[in-house]
């Protein structure tokens, strides 16, 4: 069996790096079977993590939602088991299906022994998937939005500080800009077109570190979640 570690090394503002670059020198010297992905670039890394994944029976990936979605979509399309250890600064994805994001060193070192020794079990959860006019595919996990939220994400993503102050920082920046999106909807064969300040679809209830956007979404279902706010 060989097992494909990939780990963010800017996860956390790199404290899980630190808990953890003992453990993976074991790990790297222990197990065989074993590729650990530390790459200095996002480019770089899921270059390689792409690489090495022909050759994996499972995965384990350490980082923040955006890393575990990056690597969410080269496993779907490889059909290759994931494993999360959450270390970012929303975790939204994991703790969506039960994965508390580690505190201390001890945490994330037992979590990634468990994985490699215990054979964690597996469980299926449902992806979104993106179609885009050119044809190509994007699988989402988590939330999937447009309008005001997404407006309001480009602008966290612009500002240094972290955790849920970000977001709601975010917020307040964003209604002073925002404009309505006039928006074509088709659901089940029925079309409407409608003016709205948001739409969200996730298989996870939260996003932003815990905002609840579509309380009633779970991962483990067979079907997305939606929520739609028209224009007042």
């Amino acid at each position: 069996m060989n097992t494909l570690i990939y780990v963010n090394p800017q996860a956390g503002q790199g404290k899980p790096l630190k808990f953890l670059r003992n453990t993976l020198k074991d790990i790297g010297s222990e197990y065989q079977d074993v590729t650990i992905v530390l790459a200095d670039s996002k480019l770089e890394g899921l270059e390689e993590f792409t690489t090495h994944s022909s050759h994996a029976t499972k995965a384990l990936c350490v980082g923040g939602d955006g890393t575990v979605h990056d690597i969410a979509r080269i496993c779907i399309e490889k059909n290759i088991p994931l494993g999360i250890i959450p270390s970012g600064s929303g975790d939204d994805i994991a703790h969506s299906i039960g994965i508390a994001t580690p505190k201390t060193e001890k945490e994330y070192r037992n979590l990634v022994k468990r994985f490699l020794v215990e054979n964690p079990t597996e469980r299926s959860m449902t992806a979104g998937k993106i179609t885009f006019e050119s044809g190509s595919q994007h699988f989402v996990l988590g939330v999937m939005s447009c309008g005001f939220d997404a407006h309001c994400n480009a602008i966290a993503n612009t500002l240094k500080i972290r955790g849920p102050v970000r977001y709601v920082l975010a917020m307040l920046i964003g209604l002073r800009r925002f404009v309505p999106v006039t928006m074509g909807i088709e659901v089940d064969g029925q079309s409407t077109q409608r003016s709205i300040m948001m739409m969200a679809i996730g298989n996870g209830p939260s996003y932003g570190s815990g905002m609840k956007v579509v309380p009633h979404a779970n991962p483990f279902t067979s079907s997305l979640s939606a929520i739609i706010v028209n224009q007042c």
